[in-house]
């Protein structure tokens, strides 16, 4: 059975579904909302009864196959999104600039003073190694002090407060001294002089494996020292900085008393950062 649709002229009064009266070609604005309510719904009737209008489907498309309708893409221009990239850029910016400010660059120094603070008890260990007093696995070696400057230079951006540092100083594996140095304030960018107090202790066998290095390498000794000190920061930022050398001197500089400070011929270090 085939419904009839009646056949209406312009200007013909007819009554819409909600109950309005209006005149064919005449803007219905009840009608023009409620259409706009159905769209949003997904379901469109005509608002002319019995007049069947073929309107696009308002809904999200399906595609061929019956898989899930693809989204809507929703512009990035919105306000939400423009904050979040811009956001993110200042993120990224700001990480950058923190990385190259904070990011730790090795010191350098070099020795510029040293002292001999037991002038008595050095002059007692050439004897030996001169041969001349005699010694055994029971003699007792005195203890040898030295005071020394070095100058540090600080390539860093940031500056700190360094609290004192302690040192271990090491012949083939085997302890023979220590170092403890003085706490300082080191700027940006700046070099400063720091001070330490070193000891040396020998047992006979460590005494007669050095005086046979020296004899052998034209009065040069290596050794190795490891160490480090805690620095404070900006903000109060706690960092320890570790230090190990191999420190190549020339042993007859001690004796020097004006070029005592040439003593050191070389170095290799590295730094770690906790």
């Amino acid at each position: 059975m085939v419904e009839k649709t009646a056949e209406m002229k312009y200007g013909q009064p007819f009554e819409t579904p909600m109950g309005q009266k209006t005149f064919v070609g005449e803007k219905n604005l009840l009608g023009e909302k409620a259409l706009a309510g159905d769209l949003e719904a997904g379901s469109v009737t005509s608002p002319i009864e019995g007049v069947v209008v073929d309107w696009p489907d308002a809904s999200p498309k399906k595609a061929d196959n019956g898989e899930k309708p693809l989204p809507r893409r929703r512009c990035c221009r919105s306000r939400r999104c423009l904050i979040s990239l811009a956001c993110g850029s200042i993120s990224l910016v700001a990480g950058v600039v923190m990385s190259f400010l904070f990011w730790p660059r090795d010191p350098s120094w070099d020795l510029v003073k040293l002292e001999v603070v037991t002038p008595d008890a050095l002059m007692e260990l050439v004897m030996f190694a001169a041969g001349g007093m005699q010694g055994d696995e029971n003699t007792t070696f005195p203890e040898v002090k030295f005071y020394a400057e070095a100058e540090v230079h600080n390539p860093n951006l940031l500056g700190g407060e360094a609290d004192p540092g302690d040192i271990q100083v090491f012949f083939r594996g085997q302890n023979v001294g220590d170092a403890r140095s003085q706490p300082m304030t080191m700027t940006p960018q700046s070099t400063r002089i720091v001070g330490a107090n070193s000891t040396i202790r020998l047992n006979y066998h460590l005494f007669q494996a050095m005086t046979n290095e020296v004899l052998m390498n034209e009065l040069k000794l290596t050794l190795q020292v490891s160490g480090g000190a805690w620095v404070t920061g900006p903000l109060g930022v706690r960092l320890f900085i570790k230090i190990e050398c191999d420190i190549h001197t020339s042993v007859d500089q001690v004796f020097n008393e004006e070029a005592r400070h040439k003593v050191v011929t070389g170095k290799e270090c590295q730094y770690k950062y906790f």
